[in-house]
């Protein structure tokens, strides 16, 4: 990245949780290239779970199942600078 060149590299890394509760395993994807006309280059980092999501609906109950006899179900919770969360029981 800092020879201006264009590349992609998985990391391994430790990351808190959002409620700084729990330190969990993670990648990151970097992904980098120059922009053009500058001395500059722009890197692109994106957790692994960014390639993943589920798609809902507004007001949609999202149920997490464990076991055939037993499930729980997400917990919504606001945070004002982000908006909704979907919180799952650990």
């Amino acid at each position: 990245m800092i020879n201006g060149e264009t590349g992609h590299r998985t990391v391994h890394t430790l990351v808190k949780s959002q409620d700084e509760r729990y330190i969990d395993r993670s990648e990151r994807s970097y992904t980098y290239a120059p922009v053009k006309g500058t001395d500059y280059s722009l890197a692109l980092v994106l957790p692994v779970y960014s390639l993943h999501y589920i798609h809902t609906t507004i007001g949609d109950t999202i149920t997490q199942a464990k076991l055939e006899l037993v499930s729980e179900s997400l917990q919504e919770d606001k945070f004002e600078e982000y908006g909704y969360t979907l919180i799952a029981p650990r």
